[in-house]
């Protein structure tokens, strides 16, 4: 909600999303939108409020989570930058589980380990971690490639349900 932008992928507006409804503005109905692709629909994060993690914390947010829960198989979260602002540890004590993303080149292991050390001592449940903006090119995406073809859980996730 702070510098919504999913709303740009899908060439759709940002008038009412998911701060509208936090803030008892619209119903959960008025800022589903559709994304053009098969069973995927999203939230755009709505008109930025003064205060974003106040809106998190909040009743209205376990109540979208639960209705949400009820209405899709997967619900996934965009939150911004755990070592930076407080909004993902918030909505990370919410949800099912958490999965990391770190950038190469710009995420330092320190920044990554000290993270971890936050979801461990808020009791969240981590489900893994991608690594991004891996250059084919680079001597590193052999070491990725190699690493996770050979020792990464070939079923870690659980397979979608059939409709």
């Amino acid at each position: 909600m702070r510098k919504p932008r999913l709303h740009t992928v899908f060439n759709k507006e940002n008038e009412v999303g998911l701060s509208n409804f936090l803030s008892v503005q619209a119903k959960l109905e008025e800022v589903i939108q559709q994304t053009g692709i098969e069973h995927l629909s999203f939230i755009p994060g709505g008109l930025i409020p003064p205060d974003p993690s106040e809106l998190l914390d909040s009743n209205k947010m376990k109540e979208l989570l639960t209705l949400a829960r009820a209405k899709f198989d997967f619900v996934l979260i965009d939150t911004p930058p755990m070592a930076i602002l407080a909004d993902a540890i918030i909505v990370s004590r919410l949800v099912d589980g958490v999965i990391m993303v770190a950038e190469v080149g710009k995420t330092s292991r320190n920044a990554f380990t000290h993270v971890c050390k936050i979801l461990k001592d808020a009791k969240v449940r981590l489900l893994g971690a991608f690594l991004n903006k891996v250059s084919i090119n680079s001597p590193d995406h052999y070491y990725y490639s190699t690493y996770y073809s050979h020792y990464a859980p070939q079923d870690s996730f659980p397979k979608p349900k059939t409709p």
